[in-house]
């Protein structure tokens, strides 16, 4: 994670926070994943795996 937030202050791509996202499930750090998915989107509206987002976020929404 400390790697995916310093690559982020230099090249603030949308994918990064895609896989911080998924570091942060595999951590089951819930909140910060279904954050980095939320801000993923936010930055890329028209990603074409938007639907699959948007359902993995309400998957998580369950989890705490």
């Amino acid at each position: 994670m400390q790697a995916f937030t310093a690559a982020l202050q230099f090249a603030p791509f949308p994918e990064l926070l895609y896989n911080m996202a998924l570091a942060s499930e595999r951590l089951q750090n819930w909140r910060d994943a279904r954050d980095y998915y939320r801000e993923y989107l936010r930055l890329r509206p028209n990603a074409p795996d938007r639907a699959a987002v948007e359902a993995k976020i309400a998957e998580l929404r369950d989890r705490r």
